[in-house]
């Protein structure tokens, strides 16, 4: 299912061009975590970042304090139970798990842009609408979305390797970090029929 990269550029056979897709995918990859921070840099440089604690981000942690430990098998424990993994700091380990989940999303789209095989106007296109989405997720650190992104983003990736039963169970997986189970059920419902 997987196509292969052009072997028509350069006297190499393609391996140029190959190279060259994978310092644009890393580059990016850098960029799109860069961006996911920036929230919590933007803080810390105005010094409100201990005001940012007491206030944005409680709502945050309480949002991610339903666990699987405290609550047992509950709508949305695993994503408190993956940040109380990080520390046992509410605070922390929403800001923790925001930079993990930022950091999925980096690599599955990294990983994407890799095997988008396609003119350079496009390749422009895809790295900045994806730079301006995680620039909007980063303004609002602690949300589970970029979870549910990463993984959505692993199906995607399971699902273009002709992996579909992980492709599923990776959304499946999703359902237990966020709300959006209905929009996961559609998806799971989708990649099971193609």
């Amino acid at each position: 299912m997987r196509r292969s990269l052009p072997r028509t550029f350069g006297p190499d056979g393609g391996r140029t061009t190959h190279r060259r897709h994978v310092v644009e995918a890393l580059l990016l990859g850098a960029l799109l975590l860069a961006a996911s921070g920036r929230f919590f840099y933007a803080a810390w440089r105005s010094n409100e970042l201990a005001r940012l604690r007491e206030v944005f981000l409680q709502y945050k942690a309480a949002t991610l304090a339903v666990d699987f430990a405290d609550f047992g098998a509950v709508h949305r424990g695993l994503g408190g139970s993956l940040a109380r993994m990080f520390t046992s700091d509410a605070v922390d380990a929403a800001i923790a798990f925001h930079f993990a989940s930022a950091f999925g999303v980096a690599c599955v789209l990294a990983l994407l842009f890799t095997r988008f095989q396609a003119p350079v106007v496009r390749r422009v296109v895809f790295a900045v609408v994806a730079l301006a989405l995680m620039m909007r997720w980063g303004e609002d650190g602690g949300r589970t979305d970029l979870a549910v992104v990463a993984l959505l983003g692993a199906a995607t990736l399971a699902w273009l390797s002709g992996h579909v039963v992980t492709a599923a169970l990776t959304v499946g997986l999703g359902l237990f970090i966020h709300e959006a189970r209905h929009h996961g059920r559609a998806i799971a419902c989708r990649l099971c029929v193609a």
